[in-house]
């Protein structure tokens, strides 16, 4: 499958959807992505991903990524994933603009009980690195618990562009944390 969208190019080879529930055969997909535009898909990120309606996006991506299952264990994997001519907007805030960054991601997900079992996120840029360890999120009686590790290192001054709507008025935060 080579695709052309409104948001970017999807390319798929050799791929394998089992149409069965109860087939032998495993999901083994592998999507190449080019040219992705972010602010398009911004919308999808409001709904599903928790992105502030407040902000908007804007750059490309580039990514190769892999989906497999092993029975009700879906693994969606990247290591090569590039964001170029990056943009975060907020009102009545100076724009955040990045050339490039980079992206890596696995997560293990478990459809038959709608259970996040492990995350491993990492977004690197000149600016701010996130990383994301040992995530995983279950639910029981009616509870949703999540865990993890987090790890920052930024430049205050970017991140106060992020979070400054949502801190008081007049605060500044400037400096490298880690």
């Amino acid at each position: 499958l080579n695709a052309g969208f409104d948001f970017g190019r999807v390319t798929i080879n050799n791929a394998i959807v089992p149409l069965k529930q109860d087939s032998s055969e495993n999901f083994d997909v592998v999507i190449n992505a080019q040219q992705i535009n972010l602010g398009k898909l911004q919308p999808f990120a409001v709904l599903f991903g928790g992105m502030s309606e407040k902000m908007k996006i804007a750059g490309t991506a580039e990514s190769q990524v892999s989906i497999k299952s092993l029975k009700q264990i879906f693994t969606i994997k990247s290591d090569s994933t590039t964001l170029k001519n990056l943009k975060f907007t907020l009102p009545d805030k100076k724009p955040i603009e990045r050339n490039e960054a980079t992206a890596k991601f696995d997560i293990k997900l478990d459809v038959e009980n709608k259970e996040v079992q492990e995350v491993f996120f990492r977004l690197n840029s000149p600016d701010f690195n996130v990383s994301l360890a040992n995530i995983n999120q279950t639910q029981k009686n009616g509870v949703t618990k999540l865990n993890g590790d987090i790890e920052l290192q930024y430049d205050w001054t970017v991140l106060n562009q992020i979070v400054g709507p949502f801190m008081p008025d007049g605060l500044e935060l400037k400096g490298k944390e880690t």
